[in-house]
């Protein structure tokens, strides 16, 4: 069996997950305007390549990597739509992503909209990278509690090493 394949709940095999998870009565990060970092502050799953993240920053050593970001916005009162995600290196250099396109009037779902997207990016040599995320063509895209009690559970980033 490949140490590359993708089971389990959790994308198991190879799949590392880092995520934002925050107290009960902690609402998560809200964007409003300009592109910024996104916020991880827990390894889910660890790998042995990616074991570890502090202030928002996962160490990576080269290789082929999959990324897929799954984000929540938790109330209906935004204004978010063209979000732009990507993975950048601590250098700011853009190593790949995505954008969706965000219905701003859509109040149907109980807690907002889930968005998420994936893409293949390489390192060549050892980097740190961290998440960004920008509303393109938007002003605010927040995060309210999500309820229930217990832990508040965020954005998540998984990635799997494919080379």
């Amino acid at each position: 069996m490949s140490s590359n394949l993708d089971v389990g709940p959790f994308g198991g095999g190879n799949t590392a997950v880092f995520q934002d998870i925050q107290a009960n009565g902690v609402a998560g990060q809200s964007i409003s305007g300009s592109a910024q970092v996104m916020n991880l502050n827990t390894v889910v799953v660890p790998q042995s390549w990616a074991e570890t993240i502090s202030s928002n920053q996962i160490p990576l050593g080269k290789g082929v990597y999959f990324a897929e970001i799954i984000d929540t916005c938790t109330t209906n009162d935004r204004t978010a739509n063209n979000i732009q995600y990507s993975i950048r290196d601590t250098d700011l250099n853009h190593l790949g992503g995505y954008k969706i396109n965000a219905n701003s009037d859509d109040t149907t779902a109980a807690f907002g909209v889930n968005t998420s997207g994936s893409f293949y990016f390489e390192l060549t040599v050892d980097k740190t990278i961290e998440v960004w995320i920008h509303l393109a063509g938007a002003s605010f895209y927040p995060r309210g509690l999500n309820g229930g009690g217990g832990l508040e559970y965020y954005q998540q980033l998984r990635l799997t090493k494919v080379g």
